[in-house]
């Protein structure tokens, strides 16, 4: 190299010669190559990462190869042919470049994270029970980290249960992954490598080992400051984890937290809706829904209406506090009678119904008979001196429409068994006789209480009387107004009964209210009870005797009302007596 004070700049300088080789070099360049002969090799010898498609070109960030494996990175300008070719250092520049590219994926990252954490809540508002939840939060966190496995725990009432996902560690239990302190501190975990393993407990390591796991990342799922589970990814491949794996982490959990709080709240408020507070039975609502869908499912099923006599004695003589033990102790005792897929509800009151799906009334009359012995066994919850170790109760046996067979003119033929059974302090319920067996449809009619009335009919074409079945009843009443439910079930009143009963009826159904309508039966029928649901969508009808409608008296209505509103529905009540003057309205 021509004498040009080369060791004078702070840039490599080297001579080539028209083959690219190399006549001479400057200090700089021989300290940085490492070498002290650089004269005959090319100057391609020691440059790497070029490109061989392009070669090297003006602006390219290449590395400088020296003697004891270092690389530096250089910018080299000038030709490769004959001539001078000067070698910049360009450490500096490639770290800027390395920290430009290095946010740019930093910034990508966090934009594809934020927008799963978006997709995330949608997908995770959309679900309707924690075990979809659960499996949309196990296929995201693996989608988000990359992961081979994932698995989802949720506490229940302090009990953790697994709703997704799988869990690949054989050797080692649950428990002991979910008891590492930071997890229970509620922080979130990641462990790289089996070494990481070990420090934090000897087994989770050899689980490492033994499963093929290299990394994890747990974390709580919260809301506010409840803990209400843990998601757990693992990896089967060496998985490092930058600044942002636990603050993604933490926001998957805040929101599958929030879905998780607003599905437990909805359904505890479904809960309280259906079910009576005090002994968390199912109540008269629920009760309703379950006799609609019995009516369009095949089978027979018994209903028992059970009341518990002398019950107010003991909210009188020792609290309410007392009677609620009381009710829930009848409601257990209920429950553990009977299938767990029978209904036990609480009607109202000291009033409970079961309805139990039966092969046959002999099996329904054996429930009764259980029901009877256990609810007359005794109670911790009172003295043994209050008289409330008795109760009554009606069950009906109604076979469902599918099973129904039908008449010539096509309607339903419909009958109906029905053997009263009263518990009563030691009495037996009778035994329904396979012969006696239902023939078709009866509407669930279940529950049964006391009123007043004439006479009742049950009307169906009448073939004549067959052998191994229930009797057809027919009464008549030439002298009575009649009033009709569903155009299958009769019972005569007299003509003013009859308006006042449509006066309290009307009023209810035209608010859209539905309750219970209950009266005696005719001594004719065995002096039963009948009651009939009535609903807006009920069919019944009025039928007067009298071609005059009678006047009504405010103060009969005013007293049938408050019996329609209350916890046992409509019942027949005696007219006030005295002069009704004045408290009389007209009819149009």
């Amino acid at each position: 190299m021509r004498d040009v004070v080369p060791d004078a700049v702070p840039c490599g300088l080297v001579e080539l010669d028209d083959q690219g080789a190399i006549v001479g070099a400057n200090e700089v360049f021989r300290a940085w190559t490492g070498t002290v002969s650089v004269a005959g090799r090319l100057l391609t010898d020691f440059i790497d990462s070029i490109d061989p498609q392009r070669g090297l070109a003006a602006g390219d960030i290449v590395f400088l190869k020296n003697d004891d494996g270092m690389r530096r990175p250089v910018l080299v300008e000038g030709p490769l042919g004959a001539g001078i070719a000067v070698v910049f250092d360009a450490t500096h520049r490639q770290a800027v470049e390395d920290g430009l590219l290095q946010t740019h994926a930093l910034v990508r990252r966090t934009q594809n994270r934020l927008q799963l954490v978006i997709d995330a809540s949608i997908a995770f508002s959309a679900a309707t029970t924690e075990e979809e939840l659960g499996q949309l939060l196990a296929e995201t966190a693996a989608r988000a980290y990359a992961a081979e496995e994932s698995m989802v725990f949720l506490s229940d009432d302090g009990r953790l249960r697994q709703v997704a996902g799988t869990y690949p560690f054989a050797e080692l239990d649950v428990g002991e992954l979910l008891s590492i302190p930071a997890l229970r501190r509620g922080e979130v975990v990641k462990i790289a490598g089996a070494e990481e393993a070990y420090a934090v407990a000897a087994p989770l390591g050899r689980a490492f080992v033994s499963a093929g796991v290299h990394s994890i990342i747990a974390s709580p799922i919260w809301h506010e400051d409840d803990v209400l589970g843990v998601f757990v990814c693992f990896f089967l491949h060496p998985r490092g984890f930058d600044e942002q794996a636990s603050p993604l982490a933490s926001a998957l959990s805040g929101q599958a937290g929030q879905v998780i709080t607003s599905l437990r709240l909805q359904r505890a408020l479904e809960h309280a809706a259906t079910h009576d507070e005090t002994t968390s039975l199912p109540n008269r609502r629920f009760l309703e829904e379950q006799l609609q869908l019995h009516e369009r499912v095949d089978g027979l099923t018994a209903i028992f209406f059970v009341d518990l006599d002398g019950f107010k004695h003991v909210n009188d003589g020792h609290g309410h506090a007392v009677g609620d033990r009381l009710l829930r102790e009848v409601g257990a005792r209920l429950r553990s009678i009977v299938r767990g897929d029978h209904v036990v509800a609480r009607y109202g009151g000291d009033e409970f119904v079961v309805v139990a799906e039966v092969p046959d009334p002999d099996a329904a009359a054996e429930i009764a008979e259980r029901i009877r012995i256990r609810l007359a066994e005794r109670y911790e919850s009172i003295p043994a001196h209050l008289p409330s170790r008795r109760a009554s109760g009606s069950p009906s046996l109604t076979p469902r429409p599918r099973s129904a067979p039908t008449s010539s003119s096509g309607s339903p033929t419909r009958r109906c068994t029905r053997r009263r059974t009263r518990e009563a302090t030691g009495c037996r319920p009778r035994s329904l006789r396979p012969s006696e067996a239902p023939s078709a449809i009866w509407r669930a009619d279940p529950l049964c209480s006391n009123s007043g009335i004439r006479r009742v009919v049950r009307r169906r074409p009448d073939p004549g009387p067959r052998p191994g079945r229930c009797p057809v009843w027919s009464v008549e009443a030439p002298a009575m107004g009649r009033f009709t439910y569903d155009a299958t079930l009769s019972v005569d009143f007299d003509d003013r009964v009859l308006a006042h009963l449509q006066a309290v009826i009307g009023a209810k159904l035209r608010r859209g209210e539905s309750f219970m309508f209950t009266w005696t039966d005719d001594v004719a029928l065995g002096s039963g009870h009948t009651a009939v649901w009535l609903n807006p969508t009920s069919s019944i009808s009025f039928k007067y005797f009298g071609n005059r409608s009678p006047a009504l008296n405010r103060r009969w209505i005013e007293q049938l009302m408050m019996s329609a509103n209350s916890t046992t529905g409509l019942q027949v009540v005696p007219e006030p007596n005295g002069d009704a003057k004045g408290s009389e309205l007209e009819t149009p």
